[in-house]
């Protein structure tokens, strides 16, 4: 099964990070964390041994 039939698309995928990328320009650090968190972001930056999938 690709990422499309799991209803993974990874077209919205860069869609929302590239908001996220760009709602956390002006953030401070801690404020970066929670943003990326809330828009789901948080754990594919996490390093794989963290439990992320580390990109």
């Amino acid at each position: 099964m690709d990422m499309i039939e799991s209803g993974l698309d990874p077209a919205e995928f860069a869609a929302t990070a590239e908001r996220a990328v760009a709602a956390c320009a002006t953030l401070e650090s801690r404020a970066r964390a929670a943003r990326l968190a809330e828009d789901g972001l948080l754990g594919v930056l996490a390093g794989e041994e963290a439990g992320g999938l580390g990109l």
